[in-house]
């Protein structure tokens, strides 16, 4: 060992060495010792430099050695996945990592670990620079339901978002979670994000929690004493339905016909008959899907299957509808939902619904030129420099006052479908699509 220049095990035992080093040391030959010479200095045996010598030279390892480094690994293993799980703790808050997500799903993502007595999330936040804005942070137990905790999705321009969590899951162990969107080049970036704890809640070894208040009666479509989605949880009640749901719906039921299911942003309305917000049931699925469930009392709605007090068939019965919303628009409007039917004495049947937008809606918000007098000076498109004089050219004025020629505006402006607002080049204000004016030159005003 000494000509490979490796450290030597233990002297023998009657050695003038062994009587001067305590058990559990080496020596290394070139060192200066105690005394000030150069000697063999006495050096505490250590598992890098033991487990190095003994793989070199594949000589047994040191059985205490390998127990110390078995424990070390195992520790810092469970330490760094306690760590992952938990994030990093200060104080009253756990700050979780950070989100650069560029993954096209509508699927939520979990973020990072369980925490427990979780009150409230802050962060900055921000979706892509252009295009619709898809991107959501949510929160759920153990095994339940998404729920949003925004208002609104992300913006483009990065933005402080400060959210308390419903008093549903406040306090109790929760899940985080994340959208980016699907349907283009989504992506969705989060930095700065921190938990804020209960400081008054017991420490995070708990593992029983209280039971959330039940939904009475228990809400099930399909199940035998079926009495329909009654009034929920005050906790867990929707202030207001999605825009992204609001609409008309043509909506078809095995053995049924059609009717209309139209969605507003504070109600729904089906039959004739209206459903509040609070009164429905609204979930996010994991896959980014939209459900929900309302029951509606239909005053003109008949039944074989009841009998009523003159022995003639039931008037007035109830019906509900648990659906799905799987897919949307370019504009991120829901546009079709797949689910079942049932109404009061009867069994369950499929049922489907198409969004449905006559011509007038449609007329009504296409974006409309409105001819008045040109107030810009110039003689020509600031883009292309086509003369406003040109056939076929057509001269147009934004919001701010700037002319363009049709062909122009929209892609300088950055108005290109989807979009349906941009900025102009010369001012940087901000222009809509249905803001733009069609205007004629001075001259030609009679």
């Amino acid at each position: 060992l000494a000509r490979r220049g490796l450290p030597r095990r233990h002297p023998a035992p009657g050695t003038k060495d062994h009587r001067r080093l305590p058990k559990g040391y080496f020596t290394r030959p070139g060192m200066v010792g105690d005394s000030g010479t150069t000697a063999r200095a006495q050096v505490k045996c250590g598992i890098k430099e033991i487990c190095r010598d003994a793989l070199d030279l594949r000589l047994p390892l040191c059985v205490g050695c390998m127990a110390s480094s078995l424990g070390s690994s195992a520790s810092s293993q469970r330490g760094n996945s306690a760590s992952a799980q938990r994030g990093t703790l200060r104080g009253n808050v756990i700050r979780l990592s950070n989100v650069h997500s560029f993954v096209i799903s509508d699927c939520i993502t979990p973020w990072d670990g369980e925490i427990e007595g979780a009150t409230g999330l802050k962060c900055h936040w921000h979706d892509q620079g252009w295009g619709n804005r898809k991107g959501m942070v949510f929160a759920r137990t153990a095994g339940g339901a998404w729920h949003p905790l925004s208002r609104s999705v992300a913006p483009h321009a990065t933005a402080r978002l400060t959210v308390q969590l419903p008093p549903s899951l406040r306090g109790r162990r929760v899940q985080f979670g994340y959208r980016v969107g699907g349907g283009g080049g989504h992506s969705l970036s989060i930095k700065g994000a921190v938990v804020q704890l209960d400081t008054e809640s017991p420490p995070a070894s708990r593992t029983e929690q209280p039971a959330p208040r039940p939904i009475s009666p228990p809400q099930d479509i399909r199940a035998d004493s079926f009495r329909g989605f009654g009034r929920r949880d005050e906790d867990l009640a929707e202030k207001a339905l999605p825009l992204a749901l609001v609409g008309r719906y043509e909506v078809r039921t095995v053995y049924n016909g059609k009717d209309d299911l139209v969605i507003e942003k504070e109600r729904l309305s089906w039959k004739g008959a209206h459903v509040a917000a609070r009164e429905v049931l609204l979930d996010y699925l994991e896959n980014g899907w939209l459900r929900l469930c309302f029951t509606v009392f239909c005053p003109n709605q008949s039944t074989d299957w009841l009998r009523g007090a003159g022995g003639g068939p039931l008037v007035g019965v109830i019906e509900s509808f648990d659906i799905v919303f799987m897919s949307s628009d370019i504009l991120g409007r829901t546009t079709t939902f797949r689910g079942d039917f049932r109404r009061q004495g009867e069994g369950i049947l499929p049922t489907k619904g198409e969004r449905k937008e006559s011509l007038n809606d449609r007329m009504a918000r296409m974006p409309q030129l409105v001819r008045s007098v040109s107030s810009d000076p110039e003689a020509t498109c600031p883009i292309c420099l086509g003369n406003w004089d040109a056939d076929g050219l057509v001269q147009t004025q934004t919001e701010c006052g700037h002319s363009f020629c049709a062909r122009c505006v929209v892609s300088v402006c950055n108005m290109t479908p989807p979009n349906t607002s941009g900025t102009c080049p010369l001012c940087r204000k901000t222009v809509t699509l249905a803001g733009l004016r069609r205007v004629r030159r001075a001259a030609e005003v009679s």
